[in-house]
């Protein structure tokens, strides 16, 4: 759900920018237009980069946690915002959230898969950052009958939508039904919880 959630967002604007820009005051303005696609780029980046320390830390199912927060948060203020300043803090947390999604997911379903198919994972997060991609353009369509039913801007959907996700990821992690990496909790002294999560 990380790379797809990254893959969402990273697309989502392809199809909304104009009316995006429209609704908050900045059409015409390709500099601001650019700056609202490339500052999710930047906090990926830096989420991306912190990823690592946070695994290390926190573990692999905390990361995963901490990083749907600024996802949630984001999310809601892209969706709710009145201001470019608000969208374009909203971007950048969805960056920071799918940034270290994209390294902390990877790295926990390698460490819990089996040998055999460990290689194969590489493909599959590949596969859910395009069907990410995918997935916000074929949601622009949908997205504006549902807008005219909710009585708000179209684009505005599209982050709501992406809400639902999110919240999956981040209630499978808090009830446990994402285990936590073998390695990180031996390395820990958790010895027993570590055999466990492979039993």
């Amino acid at each position: 759900l990380g790379n797809l959630m990254f893959g969402y967002h990273s697309g989502v604007l392809n199809a909304s920018l104009s009316s995006v820009a429209q609704d908050l005051g900045f059409a015409g303005n390709s500099l601001l237009q650019s700056g609202i696609v490339a500052i999710f780029v930047l906090g990926g980046a830096i989420g991306a980069t912190a990823a690592p320390a946070v695994m290390d830390r926190l573990g692999r199912r905390a990361s995963l946690i901490v990083a749907c927060l600024p996802l949630l948060a984001g999310s809601a203020m892209c969706a709710f915002s009145g201001t470019i300043s608000l969208f374009a803090s909203g971007r950048l947390l969805l960056g920071l959230g799918a940034g270290c999604l994209s390294v902390a997911g990877p790295s926990l379903a390698a460490e819990l898969a089996p040998g055999d198919v460990r290689g194969q994972l590489s493909s599959i997060t590949r596969f859910a950052f395009v069907s990410g991609v995918l997935a916000s353009f074929m949601a622009a369509g949908p997205a504006q009958s549902l807008a005219l039913e909710w009585g708000m801007d179209w684009w505005r959907s599209l982050f709501v939508i992406s809400i639902a996700p999110t919240l999956m990821l981040l209630t499978s992690c808090l009830a446990g039904i994402c285990p936590e990496a073998p390695g990180w909790l031996a390395r820990r002294g958790r010895v027993k919880e570590a055999e466990e999560v492979l039993m």
